[in-house]
């Protein structure tokens, strides 16, 4: 039974990892459109808005590679010790559901910028004829 219950712990710590890649890629895809926007001729009024949107940028990367952590941490303390007690997999499967609620609450947070950056550039750039 330890086999199968460190199998599906090692298989969701892949999955979320991947999720993570994801949500880096997403980011990167968001600072890359940024730099362009930024190299032409801007208003400085919106210099501001611009950056609040790097700020949240970075709390981005910065949650990404915290959460990126845990998982690593767990995967290295936990997978492969078979024996591991029920007090080890309790805590085991609590960190790893705390690190999951914290991931989706990011993703809707990284969700929400891409949605606040794209209508910011809209309003401002194309809406107000620039």
């Amino acid at each position: 039974m330890n086999h199968l219950k460190q199998e599906q712990i090692k298989f969701e710590i892949e999955t979320w990892k991947r999720f993570l890649g994801f949500l880096s890629t997403e980011n990167e895809h968001l600072k890359i459109r940024f730099s362009c926007v930024l190299k032409t001729d801007v208003d400085l009024r919106l210099m501001e808005g611009f950056e609040e949107f790097q700020n949240r940028f970075v709390s981005a990367d910065t949650a990404i590679i915290v959460y990126k952590r845990a998982l690593a941490e767990l995967e290295s303390t936990f997978v492969g010790n078979l024996q591991t007690t029920n007090l080890e997999w309790f805590e085991v499967i609590n960190k790893l559901s705390k690190t999951k609620d914290s991931i989706v609450h990011l993703q809707q947070a990284v969700s929400a910028l891409i949605w606040d950056f794209h209508r910011f550039l809209e309003k401002e750039l194309v809406t107000a004829g620039r």
